[in-house]
């Protein structure tokens, strides 16, 4: 994107300057003012799950590795690239077209169970130059069933 039309996508999308305010219209909570490193370092509170704003610069990997493909959802058999390349033309938003990533506390740190939109949100920050975006997560009350298995990664990993 060139640097007026991504300033008009990320204003358009309401990545930057997101307040309560505008949040309470749709439901969504965010922590208070940004950049708070110090939140993403605090569990949620007992017993609360639900659909919360996080910058996905905080949030974790919990495979070592993913598959190139989607394999359920909105881009089942979609290769990982195009939701990239919608993200950078614009066609999506990251922030109201994508479903909320489903997120655990884990270890001290807030991991990702959704590892492919995760990837692809940060491949394009790192595209697009930016080193804040707010997504929608959906925090779990607990961990699934089978997260011990599943979660490859070694600490520290992000």
């Amino acid at each position: 994107l060139k640097p007026h039309a991504q300033r008009q996508h990320l204003v358009q999308c309401s990545i930057l300057g997101i307040s309560s305010s505008m949040l309470s219209a749709e439901g969504l909570w965010s922590a208070p003012s940004w950049p708070h490193a110090r939140f993403m370092q605090l569990p949620p509170p007992n017993g609360f799950s639900g659909d919360i704003l996080m910058p996905v610069q905080y949030l974790r990997f919990t495979h070592v590795s993913i598959r190139p493909t989607f394999r359920s959802g909105d881009h089942s058999g979609q290769p990982l690239h195009e939701l990239v390349n919608d993200l950078v033309s614009g066609r999506t938003c990251p922030t109201s077209s994508l479903p909320p990533l489903e997120v655990v506390w884990y270890n001290g740190a807030w991991r990702s169970l959704s590892n492919r939109r995760l990837w692809c949100l940060k491949a394009f920050m790192g595209l697009v130059g930016l080193t804040h975006l707010m997504v929608r997560v959906y925090v779990r009350k607990s961990l699934p069933a089978n997260f011990a298995e599943k979660n490859t990664t070694h600490d520290g990993e992000i």
